[in-house]
């Protein structure tokens, strides 16, 4: 299991650190964990979120 900060998330995903910290608040679209002060994700989880948003053309979505 590799686990990223919310700043490589954000990078990997390019949106904001601010955008992952609201999606946690109101119920977040990727899984996260605590650990002591620090909030990290599983690069799995964020690799399947990607995944299922890849499409071939817009009518797929």
């Amino acid at each position: 299991m590799t686990l990223l900060t919310e700043k490589q998330v954000a990078g990997m995903m390019n949106i904001s650190v601010f955008t992952l910290q609201k999606a946690r608040r109101t119920g977040g679209f990727i899984p996260f964990m605590k650990v002591k002060n620090k909030v990290l994700y599983d690069q799995a989880d964020i690799e399947a979120y990607l995944k299922e948003r890849k499409f071939h053309s817009t009518s797929e979505y």
